[in-house]
Formats: C-alpha cells, sequence, structure tokens
C-alpha cells in the first residue's frame, strides 16, 4: 500500500494568480511537471517486485545487471545469461 499527499490545488491557485505576470511556456511546463509527478508516483505504488526480476525498461535492466554483477557478486556468464545479453 501506497500513501502519498500532494497539495496540488494550492499550486493551482497561484498559477491561476500569476498567469497573467507568467510566459505561457513556464506555466506549460510547470503544469507538466505536475503531471510527471503524479503519473511518477502512481508507478511507485502499483509497481511489484517484477519490476526488479523482470526490468522491461533497457535503463533499468542495465542497472539490475550492473547491480547483480557487482553487489551480488554474479560472474559476467551469469549476468549475461540471467538479463539476455
Amino acid at each position: 500500500m501506497c500513501i502519498v499527499f500532494v497539495s496540488i490545488s494550492e499550486n493551482l491557485t497561484t498559477m491561476k494568480y500569476y498567469k497573467k505576470y507568467v510566459d505561457k511556456n513556464i506555466l506549460t511546463i510547470y503544469i507538466l511537471c505536475i503531471v510527471n509527478l503524479i503519473n511518477t508516483i502512481k508507478r511507485l505504488c502499483t509497481m511489484s517486485k517484477d519490476f526488479f526480476i523482470d526490468p522491461d525498461d533497457p535503463m533499468q535492466k542495465r542497472y539490475e545487471a550492473l547491480r547483480a554483477s557487482f553487489v551480488d557478486g554474479l560472474s559476467a556468464e551469469q549476468v549475461a545469461k540471467k538479463f539476455g545479453y
């Protein structure tokens, strides 16, 4: 279970107040950052151990392979077999 408290309404009110003074591009970036944060929180809350055991993302796969080699002490052959290299 994951519980996250995010105060978005306060930020949105602030954005409305400064809308006339701030460039629209900055507001767009701000909103995209909030959306990205919400999506990241949702992903983290629904993550299972499969994310680490069988990673789909290439960067995560590389990280897990390096971790297996350096932390778990697996040989290069074992890492290659486990992660499909």
